[in-house]
């Protein structure tokens, strides 16, 4: 996954939370920084 396609990901997950789609956001970035290739730096 690139970069990119990293932040578009969580844009549209973000973007769908805060809308009446029920779900939630923060399993995207825990899975990013657990797969080791994302760092919050």
């Amino acid at each position: 996954m690139t970069s990119l396609t990293a932040c578009l990901s969580l844009f549209l997950v973000a973007f769908g939370a805060a809308t009446v789609l029920p779900f939630q956001s923060e399993p995207v970035p825990v899975g990013l920084l657990a797969s080791g290739k994302f760092s919050m730096s």
